[in-house]
C-alpha cells in the first residue's frame, strides 16, 4: 500500500510563500487602481504617488510624486507600458515602488525624497533588484518591517524566497535627472 508522502518543512514552507504571493498579487491589483485613480498619500500626508498613463491608448503607467500643495510640481521616478505598484515606508521617507513589465518580469525600486523651498520633490534612488528585467523573476513587495527594513519576495521559474533587509543610508548613483526628462534605465 502506497502512503502519501509527507509535506515535510521544505515544502510546508514553499505552500505557505505561494500563498503569500497569491495574497500579495490580490492586494497590489487593488492598490494599482488606487494608485491610478486617486494616488497614494504618505503616512505623514505630506506626499502624493500616483500614476497617469505611458500610452496614448491608456496603457502603461508614469509614476509621480508631489507634495500635498496645491498645483505642486510633480516629479516623474518610472515609466513603462504594463504597470507599476507603491507602498510607502511607515515614516514616509521611503516609497517602493514594483516595477510590472509582464507576467513573467517584475522588479523593485526603492526612492527617498526630499523637498526644496518652492515644494518640488527630488528623487534618490536607494534600492534596485539586481539584474532587472530578468525573464522568469518577479520581485514582489510583501511588507514594511520597520522605517527601514523590507521584506521582498523574489520568484525565480516559480519557486519562491523571502528577503528581508535594511535600507541603506546612501543612495545609489541617479541614472535620470531630477526634472525627470530621463527615467531609470534597469
Amino acid at each position: 500500500m502506497n502512503r502519501p508522502q509527507s509535506l515535510g518543512a521544505i515544502g510546508l514552507t514553499r505552500i505557505c510563500i505561494l500563498l503569500l504571493v497569491l495574497t500579495n498579487a490580490a492586494f497590489a491589483s487593488d492598490n494599482i487602481h488606487r494608485l491610478r485613480e486617486q494616488g497614494i498619500p504618505s503616512p505623514d500626508k505630506k506626499l502624493i504617488a500616483y500614476t497617469t498613463p505611458a500610452l496614448k491608448d491608456g496603457n502603461g503607467s508614469i509614476l509621480y510624486i508631489r507634495t500635498d500643495q496645491p498645483n505642486a510640481p510633480a516629479t516623474p521616478l518610472l515609466e513603462n507600458n504594463r504597470w507599476i505598484d507603491a507602498s510607502w515606508s511607515p515614516n514616509s521617507k521611503y516609497l517602493v515602488a514594483t516595477y510590472g513589465l509582464d507576467g513573467h518580469i517584475t522588479d523593485i525600486y526603492i526612492f527617498g525624497f526630499t523637498v526644496d523651498a518652492h515644494g518640488a520633490v527630488k528623487a534618490d534612488l536607494y534600492y534596485r533588484t539586481p539584474n532587472p528585467e530578468t525573464y522568469d523573476t518577479q520581485w514582489t513587495f510583501r511588507r514594511w518591517k520597520s522605517d527601514t527594513e523590507i521584506s521582498l519576495i523574489r520568484e525565480v521559474r516559480y519557486t519562491p524566497e523571502v528577503i528581508s533587509g535594511h535600507i541603506s543610508s546612501t543612495p545609489l548613483k541617479l541614472d535620470f535627472d531630477p526634472q525627470g526628462t530621463h527615467f531609470p534605465k534597469p
